[in-house]
């Protein structure tokens, strides 16, 4: 069973999902579906609990939806939507904010290929 935020990552996650909570089929979700779904979010009473459990799906995902190889999206969109993984986006940096074009942090891997190492840093990590 995967979650749906609407839009393009739901309509992406036909191909990695056969339902989604509640039973229904990606291809079937609409915006009824949708309000029905932000109503019963809402009924926690918390910003919080709902941005920890979507915004990594919502700004980290679709870069890798729009821009990701097949096996990159095989890899990771699939046990993110099913809630098995955690997606994030870790771009803010110290001297560049959120500007992508000026970042410095790297992530290279080791020569076995097993590792990363991250030479930079980071401000916030966004989940």
């Amino acid at each position: 069973v995967c979650v749906c935020l609407g839009g393009s990552v739901c309509v992406r996650a036909h191909a990695m999902c056969s339902s989604i909570a509640g039973g229904v089929r990606p291809e079937e979700w609409d915006p009824f579906h949708f309000v029905i779904w932000l109503d019963e979010l809402a009924r926690c009473g918390s910003g919080g609990v709902t941005f920890g459990l979507y915004a990594g799906l919502a700004i980290g995902l679709p870069p890798v939806l729009h821009f990701g190889s097949k096996e990159l999206k095989d890899k990771v969109c699939g046990p993110c939507l099913r809630g098995d993984a955690i997606i994030c986006l870790a771009i803010t940096e110290p001297q560049a904010g959120s500007d992508v074009a000026n970042l410095t942090c790297q992530a290279k891997k080791t020569p076995c290929g097993k590792y990363y190492i991250v030479n930079g840093e980071k401000k916030w990590i966004t989940n």
